[in-house]
């Protein structure tokens, strides 16, 4: 039986470039991650499980400022008790990979429907090298309460944890993903077989075709709509072993695609067409 703890995604659900992350730690903390494009912002949470009810309690939210440089905290709003169920996906739910669902009778972030499912894969569980997220710029942080007393406005006091005690160190990272636990450096890739690009991120951003095998890059990759970073890492699959051996399936890989991504998922049919 799967228990809540672990790494939970709405990705697996919606080919957009949101993505809402819970990670469930073991020993009562918790962060809420929100990403478009980029990291939105971040909240840390106490969370705890009690006959079927899950009740959290927000600490403190982490949002990039990108006109002043700095990363601004204030107080979380994530209040939350309701009862959650964790089942085994539908066929439909794991045609993308998605191994475990994380169910709520209502979403439970109310500014984020999407929140009412999430799912996940069973090696997320482990989330031992869990990192807090990254901003997309090298800022340093500076707290709420600094900004409230310059404006002459008092400052609320922010319940504080062990994930938001050490502030954390922003550096580049577009978007975690759902393979949060791999990065190029782990990979060690040559450079894209159709544009050369080589450089090193903090994330997946190519992978081998698993037909060819040749090395594609998130650019080159033909993923979706926009083909973004977001969607190339939705697309990335991980081999059934568990481990850190990925691979973009061929239908994405403009050598061996046998149609486009526009023709097979957002053409409309001549059906639709009437």
């Amino acid at each position: 039986m799967h228990n809540i703890t672990g790494r939970w995604s709405t990705a697996w659900f919606y080919h957009d470039p949101a993505d809402e992350v819970l990670v469930f730690l073991p020993d009562g903390g918790g962060v809420f991650e929100y990403h478009r494009w980029t990291l939105n912002f971040y909240e840390t949470f106490s969370y705890r499980v009690e006959d079927g009810y899950l009740y959290l309690t927000g600490n403190t939210q982490y949002t990039s400022d990108s006109d002043e440089n700095t990363v601004e905290e204030t107080p979380s709003d994530i209040d939350f008790s309701g009862r959650f169920r964790i089942r085994e996906p539908s066929p439909e739910e794991s045609a993308a990979g998605c191994e475990v669902i994380l169910e709520f009778e209502t979403p439970l972030i109310d500014d984020f429907p999407a929140t009412k499912k999430l799912g996940r894969r069973v090696s997320d569980a482990d989330v031992s090298e869990y990192r807090l997220p990254l901003f997309a710029r090298s800022v340093p942080t500076r707290s709420k309460s600094d900004q409230l007393q310059r404006r002459g406005r008092p400052a609320r006091a922010a319940d504080s944890t062990a994930y938001s005690k050490g502030r954390p160190i922003p550096r580049f990272d577009p978007l975690h993903g759902p393979f949060w636990d791999i990065r190029d450096q782990d990979l060690q890739l040559g450079p894209c077989a159709f544009c050369g690009e080589s450089s090193v991120t903090q994330v997946i951003s190519r992978v081998r075709c698993e037909r060819c095998g040749r090395v594609v890059c998130w650019k080159c990759a033909d993923c979706g709509v926009f083909s973004s970073l977001s969607d190339f890492q939705k697309s990335v699959r991980r081999h059934t072993d568990g481990g850190k051996d990925v691979y973009l399936p061929a239908e994405n890989c403009p050598n061996c695609q046998e149609m486009s991504w526009w023709d097979k998922h957002a053409r409309p049919s001549s059906s639709e067409k009437g």
